[in-house]
């Protein structure tokens, strides 16, 4: 069946609430003229690289999903063949899902408690449970995670096969794509906790998963899971940041690309992806803000291949990216009889002795922006973050 078909199959039974599918590409048919199809079931043990893209618009933007899935699955192609399962979660959130409610919820949840709290009272009961336990992530836990973790009889198993279907998984997440990863692990934190997973084994199974996350919007420094950030210190798209990116926002620095280590999030942070960064543009009557802009956006750099106007630190961001899913996909591979953990970041980021030296200058040049942010004035840093958040974001959904 056609994917579009499919998918207004599942609108009309959805009755307003959200929903996923998992989608991968196929050759092109009259059924799927633009080389995606919904993917077929995900095996327990099939090596899989989940793509989860940013907010797209109120409905599917097929082209979209579309994008990020050719970009990923070209590369896991040509490095790996066919034998590891590239899909895409293609997401609709329905009429009760608020996205950037979601995210800020999640982001109160960590650094603001309190406030959390107050959020929770103020979302109505008809749309509390897509808020806080959307349909669209729980579709998406149930066919890729959850069998992970239980058998077909819904039995727990034994540690070293969850540790081994686990690390089977990695995932490629954009932005909003970062929240739906940790709500992820919220639920699986959940049903291990049902099927009698202890704390220490959560932790062991969890830290296994890999995400992948370009300019996550979530406060992944909290996660359990192997969150790596690929960022942009000038993406200005995510509301919520630490002093490190609030800093960097309000008094921009050129550095390349430093290492932010687990008490940042295991970020690799870049000064700009943008070669024409920081020019100043006049815009006249005449000005088509329709028109593709010069150069890469900030917040929006995942793919594997060197894009127009992409300074060298843009370059540097893929290169260590996409060292990371090669690593990742490798080591998941290896996965059969015996378990074989994942490595650190140090490892997870080279493939040669030459990355291994970027990586240790990408340490280096993070370890003096902190020893800079350590001068800083924090109240200003707040000061700039609470007027940042401040100015009215206008959107086109």
């Amino acid at each position: 069946m056609n994917i579009e078909k499919h998918i207004e199959d599942l609108r009309k039974k959805a009755k307003g609430n959200s929903f996923s599918i998992l989608a991968e590409r196929c050759v092109t048919s009259d059924d799927a003229p633009y080389r995606i199809k919904k993917a077929k079931p995900i095996k327990r043990d099939d090596v899989v690289v989940l793509c989860i893209a940013g907010y797209g618009g109120n409905e599917i933007f097929l082209k979209g999903y579309n994008s990020m899935l050719k970009k990923v699955d070209g590369f896991v192609k040509e490095e790996f063949g066919g034998k590891p399962r590239v899909v895409v979660a293609v997401s609709e959130f329905g009429k009760f899902h608020d996205h950037r409610f979601a995210r800020r919820a999640m982001h109160c949840k960590v650094s603001w408690p309190k406030h959390y709290e107050e959020l929770k009272r103020s979302v109505d009961e008809k749309h509390f449970e897509e808020t806080f336990n959307p349909k669209y992530i729980r579709d998406i836990f149930d066919e890729v995670l959850k069998p992970r973790i239980q058998d077909d009889n819904g039995n727990r198993f034994e540690l070293d096969e969850a540790l081994r279907n686990v690390r089977k998984v990695n995932i490629v997440a954009h932005c909003h794509g970062g929240y739906v990863a940790m709500v992820l692990e919220e639920m699986m934190k959940k049903r291990m906790d049902e099927l009698s997973y202890s704390k220490a084994e959560q932790k062991k199974v969890i830290e296994q998963l890999l995400v992948v996350g370009y300019n996550p919007d979530c406060p992944y420094v909290v996660s359990d899971t192997k969150f790596i950030g690929i960022v942009s210190s000038q993406d200005r798209s995510n509301r919520y940041n630490n002093y490190m990116r609030e800093w960097l926002l309000m008094k921009p620095h050129i550095f390349g690309v430093g290492y932010m280590p687990k008490r940042w999030g295991r970020t690799l942070i870049g000064d700009m992806v943008n070669s024409s960064w920081g020019e100043v543009k006049e815009i006249g009557e005449d000005a088509d803000f329709f028109k593709p802009q010069k150069g890469v956006s900030e917040h929006e750099f995942l793919g594997f291949e060197s894009m127009d106007g992409m300074s060298k630190t843009g370059e540097l961001l893929q290169h260590f990216g996409a060292n990371v899913l090669y690593n990742g996909i490798d080591n998941s591979l290896k996965q059969d009889k015996k378990f074989v953990q994942i490595t650190n970041i140090r490892t997870l980021t080279a493939r040669n002795f030459g990355d291994r030296v970027l990586f240790a200058k990408s340490a280096i040049i993070g370890y003096k922006l902190e020893k800079m942010l350590e001068k800083v004035d924090k109240k200003e840093i707040d000061a700039y973050a609470n007027w940042r958040r401040s100015i009215p974001v206008v959107t086109l959904d």
